[in-house]
C-alpha cells in the first residue's frame, strides 16, 4: 500500500510546528539531518516497513506518542451508556478519527434492536454495519453486561465486503440468492474464490433452529470458511435479533463475505475443552425438529445419560450438564461439542441438533486456560490485529462458576478483542460450549531484513515505478468503466421500459383494465382452446351484477367501478385456480369450468352468493343473478352451451331484479335516516300532511296512499349528498346549495330503475318545481308540474317553516300562512294553497 510514510511525517511536522512555519522547517531540517528527506515521498510512495519504523523512532525522540495510534487497523469499542442515542453517541466518539470499512457490534438484548440498528448505521453512513443480541458482551476478554461492543475495521484489513440478509428461515432457506449477490458483487464464482483470500461471517437467529441447515447450504455453495454465531437474549430464550443495513430481524441469518487486503490475513481458532471418554451413546429415538432425543442406547434419554455419568437419580444428572456434555467425534481430535440444555420429562432438549442413529461420546471438560492459551501461541499473538470472539454462553457460565473470569481476561490483554456470548457457533458446522475466534493478522514484513540496502532500494524503486503504472492504468479503466456503466445503464432502462410496455400492452389485450379479470377477447380464444373432450364435463357460469345502474345513478361512477372490484374480488376467492373468469361486458361476467358438472357449477354460484351477502358499496348489499350449463358430449356445440346458461342467467335476472331493487331503495332510505334523522322526522311529517291535503281534495284511496309515499321518499335523492351538508347547523353556501338541488335528480333515477314506481319518479323529480316556472330542474310551469309533486313542494315548505332550525326559530302559524298567501301563484299552486290554509289549517286565505 501507499501513502503512509508521508501522512507521518506530516503528522509529525504539524505536531512539533503547530502551525510555525519556522518550527515546520526546523523539523523538516531534522529529518534529513536523521536520514530521511521529506521531499522525496508523496501520496504514491510505498509503504516500506524500514522507513516506517524509523519515523516512529523519531517521533518518539521528538515526544510524539501518538503515531503509533495513528497505525491501528483495527479498534475494539464499547459502551455501557443504558440509552441507545448515549451508548451509540459514545461508540462514535470513540472512534472520531477512525476511517471505517467495516463495523460489527453486538449488544445487550435489553435494548430496542430496531432502533438500535438504524442508530448504529446511521452513526456509520459510509460503510457496511452488522450486529446481533446476545447472552452478554466481550471486549478485550472482560465479561460485560446491558452493554454494547463493537469491532471497527480500515481498508488495511478489509479489502471490500458484502452483506446479505436471508429472511423467513422457517418457509425457505435459501442461500443461493445470496450467493448469487456474492459472485456478482465481486466479479468471480463462489467456487473460484480463494479460501486464504476471502472469509464469511454469519450471524443468526439463536432460536431458528436452523444453524444446521444453513452452514450445511454454505458449505455445499462454497469452499469459503464461514465462522459466526447465534444470537441470543440473556438465556431468557424469548426473541434474538441479528441487524444489517440499519434494520434488525428475526428468524433470519446476515451474511458477510469479507476479501482480505493484500496486506492482512486471517486465522480460524476452534477451541473447546474437553476430552472424550469412553462411553458411547447412540440416539435410537429423535425429535429432530425439536432437537430433543428421546432414547440414547433403547433407554430413556436421561437415564442413559444418567448411567453413562455413574449417577441414579435425573436432578443429580442434570448437574452433570455443563461439564459433562456429549459430543461427535471426528478422527483423534476434532470433537462438535453438543451442550443438554434442559430435560423435558425423560428426554433431553440439546442446543444443537442430534440425528437420529448417531453417535455420540460422553465428554469431559478440561482446562479452558490453557487450552485458550496454547491455540493463541500457536498462531503467533504477536503479530494479531483483532480478534473477534464468538463464545458459547454454557462456556461463560463455566467460566464463571469455575472463578476463572480474571483469569480468561488476562489472555487477551495485549491482544484487541469483541465478541459474545452466544446460543452456539457456527464454524462447518453447529457446536456448542466452544470459542469459535475469527482472527486478523498483519502479514509478516521480515523478508525485507534479509535484504541488502540496494536491493531494498531497487525493490521500493521498482514498486513506485509500478504502483505509479498501475495508476496510470486504474484510471483509464476507471473511466471507460464509467462510461460503459452509463451506457448500460441507459440500455437497461431501455430494454426495462421497452420490456414493461410490452408486457403492458400484452395484459391489457388480455385483460380488463378495471376488474383485472380477463377480458372478452381472451375468452373468445379460450372457449375455443377448452371445447374438447380432456375438458368435459365443461360448464359455462354466466353472472350479471344487479343494480350497477342504479349505484351509478346515485353515487356515481366511481363507486360503480367500486362495485365491480368488490365483484370481482369475490369472483377470484370463490373460483379455483384452473377455472377460467372473464368479464364479458358492462356488467356482466362469464366463467369457463372445465372438468365442472352442473352440480360443481352450481356450488360456485352459491359460494359466491354467500360471499356477496357480506360486501356491501354505501350500505347496499351486492347481488348477482346467475345461470349456468354444462356441455356434456363431444357432439353438443359449446355456443348453444353458452346460450342456455345465458337465457338462464336472463330468466333469474327478471325474478332478481324488482326484488333487489326494492330491497336497495329501501336500504337507501334507511341509510338516508340514520345519516340524518332530522330528514326522517321531516319525510315522516311532509308524509302526513301530503295524506291529510289527499283527503281534503278528495283523492281516492289508492291516490292517498301513493301521495302518502311520494311524501315519504320525496326526498330520497340525499342520500348522495356529503352528510356534512345534509347536517350543517348554518345557512348553505352556494356552492353546497348547488350541490343540494341534485337531489330531485338523483331521487328521479333511484326510482326510475324500478317498474313499481316510475310513475312516483315524475313526481319526485318536480317537487321542487315553481308555479311561476322559476324552479329546478326543469323550469316547469303551472299544470305542466305532476299534481303530486304540487302538493309535496306546499307540504314540504310547509313543514320547512314550521320546523326549528340552528339558524332560526320556527317561523309563527301567522308568519307561515303570510308566506303561504304571498308565493300563491308563485311557487305554489293557488288553489292548493287555498286549499290547505283553509282546510288544513282552518284558516282564511284572504288577506284581511
Amino acid at each position: 500500500m501507499s501513502g503512509k510514510i508521508k501522512q507521518i511525517i506530516d503528522e509529525i511536522i504539524f505536531q512539533r510546528s503547530r502551525g510555525n512555519p519556522a518550527i515546520a522547517e526546523m523539523t523538516k531540517a531534522k529529518f534529513i539531518l536523521k536520514g530521511i528527506n521529506p521531499n522525496q515521498y508523496d501520496n504514491s510512495s510505498i509503504d516500506d516497513p524500514i522507513i516506517i519504523e524509523r519515523l516512529l523512532k523519531i517521533a518518539k525522540e521528538l515526544n510524539i506518542n501518538t503515531m503509533e495510534e495513528e497505525l491501528i487497523n483495527i479498534k475494539p469499542v464499547y459502551s455501557t451508556q443504558t440509552t441507545i442515542s448515549e451508548a451509540v453517541s459514545e461508540i462514535k466518539r470513540q472512534l472520531l478519527n477512525f476511517k471505517v470499512k467495516l463495523l460489527i457490534f453486538f449488544g445487550s438484548s435489553s435494548f430496542d434492536y430496531n432502533k438500535l440498528s438504524a442508530c448504529m448505521q446511521e452513526a456509520f453512513d459510509d460503510c457496511i454495519v452488522i450486529g446481533c443480541s446476545t447472552a452478554g458482551e466481550i471486549v478485550n476478554g472482560k465479561f460485560l453486561k446491558n452493554s454494547v461492543v463493537a469491532m471497527a475495521f480500515n481498508s488495511k484489513i478489509i479489502s471490500d465486503a458484502k452483506v446479505e440478509v436471508i429472511e423467513h428461515l422457517q418457509n425457505k432457506l435459501c442461500v443461493e440468492g445470496a450467493f448469487k449477490s456474492f459472485e456478482k458483487y465481486f466479479n468471480l464464482s463462489s467456487s473460484a474464490m480463494n479460501p486464504r483470500e476471502y472469509v464469511g461471517i454469519v450471524l443468526i437467529d439463536g432460536l431458528s433452529m436452523k444453524q444446521e441447515k444453513i452452514m450445511d447450504k454454505i458449505g455445499d455453495r462454497t469452499n469459503v470458511y464461514f465462522i459466526g454465531g447465534s444470537a441470543g437474549d440473556d438465556l431468557k430464550y424469548v426473541k434474538t435479533h441479528v441487524c444489517a443495513n440499519g434494520k434488525a430481524y428475526t428468524d433470519s441469518a446476515v451474511l458477510l463475505l469479507l476479501r482480505m487486503s493484500p496486506y492482512a490475513e486471517f486465522n480460524i481458532i476452534k477451541t473447546q475443552s474437553f476430552k472424550a471418554l469412553d462411553h458411547v451413546l447412540i440416539a435410537d429415538k429423535v425429535n429432530e425438529e425439536t432437537r430433543e432425543v428421546i432414547e440414547f442406547n433403547h433407554k430413556p434419554a436421561i437415564l442413559a445419560y444418567a448411567d453413562a455419568i455413574g449417577v441414579k437419580s435425573i436432578e443429580e444428572a442434570t448437574k452433570y450438564f455443563l461439564t459433562h456434555p456429549v459430543g461427535l467425534v471426528i478422527g483423534e481430535k476434532e470433537i462438535l461439542v453438543r451442550s443438554p440444555r434442559e430435560t423435558r420429562g425423560t428426554n433431553i432438549k440439546f442446543d444443537c441438533s442430534i440425528l437420529e442413529g448417531m453417535e455420540v461420546r460422553l465428554l469431559e471438560s478440561t482446562n479452558i486456560i490453557e487450552d485458550t492459551k496454547t491455540s493463541l501461541n500457536n498462531i503467533k499473538a504477536d503479530k494479531i490485529e483483532g480478534i473477534i470472539n464468538f463464545q458459547c454462553i454454557k462456556r461463560t457460565l463455566e467460566l464463571e462458576k469455575k472463578g476463572l473470569l480474571t483469569e480468561y481476561r488476562k489472555i487477551f490483554n495485549d491482544i484487541p478483542n469483541v465478541g459474545f456470548s452466544s446460543y452456539g457457533e457456527l464454524f462447518i458446522g453447529h457446536l456448542n460450549q466452544t470459542a469459535a475466534m475469527l482472527v486478523f493478522k498483519s502479514k509478516d514484513y521480515n523478508y525485507y531484513r534479509d535484504l541488502n540496502s540496494r536491493e531494498i532500494k531497487e525493490l521500493i524503486d521498482e514498486n513506485r515505478n509500478l504502483h505509479k503504472r498501475v495508476m496510470e492504468l486504474n484510471q483509464q479503466l476507471e473511466e471507460t468503466t464509467a462510461d460503459l456503466k452509463q451506457f448500460n445503464i441507459m440500455l437497461e432502462e431501455e430494454i426495462y421500459n421497452r420490456i414493461k410496455k410490452e408486457d403492458e400492452i400484452r395484459y391489457l389485450s388480455y385483460h380488463d383494465k378495471l376488474t383485472g379479470l380477463y377480458n372478452r377477447r381472451f375468452y373468445e380464444e379460450e372457449i375455443r382452446r377448452l371445447d374438447s373432450e380432456r375438458n368435459l364435463p365443461l360448464s359455462i357460469i354466466m353472472g350479471d351484477v344487479n343494480g350497477l345502474k342504479l349505484v351509478n345513478d346515485t353515487f356515481g361512477h366511481e363507486k360503480g367501478d367500486e362495485l365491480l372490484l368488490k365483484v370481482a374480488g369475490v369472483i377470484r376467492k370463490a373460483c379455483r385456480t384452473d377455472d377460467i373468469v372473464a368479464r364479458w361486458g358492462g356488467d356482466e361476467f362469464i366463467f369457463l369450468l372445465p372438468r365442472t358438472n352442473s352440480d360443481e357449477a352450481g356450488a360456485i354460484v352459491q359460494r359466491i352468493k354467500n360471499q356477496c351477502s357480506d360486501e356491501q358499496v354505501n350500505t347496499i348489499c351486492i347481488s348477482i343473478s346467475f345461470g349456468w350449463a354444462t356441455k356434456k358430449e363431444p357432439s353438443e356445440d359449446i355456443f348453444k352451451t353458452l346460450k342456455v346458461a345465458e337465457d338462464y342467467m336472463y330468466k333469474n335476472k327478471i325474478l332478481d331484479n324488482q326484488n333487489n331493487i326494492r330491497d336497495t331503495i329501501t336500504t337507501i332510505i334507511n341509510t338516508l335516516h340514520e345519516k340524518s334523522p332530522r330528514e326522517e322526522q321531516h319525510s315522516k311529517r311532509v308524509s302526513e300532511l301530503c295524506q291529510s291535503i289527499g283527503v281534503a281534495m278528495g283523492l281516492s284511496e289508492i291516490e292517498i296512499n301513493k301521495i302518502k309515499v311520494v311524501g315519504l321518499l320525496h326526498d330520497i335523492g340525499k342520500i348522495a349528498i356529503e352528510e356534512g351538508i345534509l347536517n350543517k347547523p348554518g345557512r348553505l353556501t352556494k356552492q353546497e346549495r348547488i350541490e343540494i338541488e341534485r337531489h330531485p335528480e338523483i331521487g328521479y333515477r333511484i326510482l326510475n330503475s324500478s317498474n313499481y314506481m316510475l310513475d312516483i319518479a315524475d313526481c319526485i323529480l318536480a317537487h321542487h318545481e315553481r308555479w311561476d316556472g322559476t324552479g329546478y330542474p326543469k323550469g316547469l310551469k303551472g299544470e305542466t308540474i305532476p299534481k303530486f309533486a304540487r302538493i309535496i313542494s306546499l307540504a314540504d315548505a310547509y313543514d320547512a317553516m314550521t320546523s326549528e332550525r340552528s339558524y332560526r326559530s320556527a317561523l309563527s302559524e301567522t308568519m307561515v300562512i303570510e308566506e303561504l298567501r304571498s308565493n300563491a301563484g308563485l311557487q305554489f299552486d293557488p288553489e292548493l294553497t287555498r286549499l290547505f290554509i283553509e282546510k288544513i289549517l282552518n284558516k282564511s286565505c284572504d288577506k284581511k
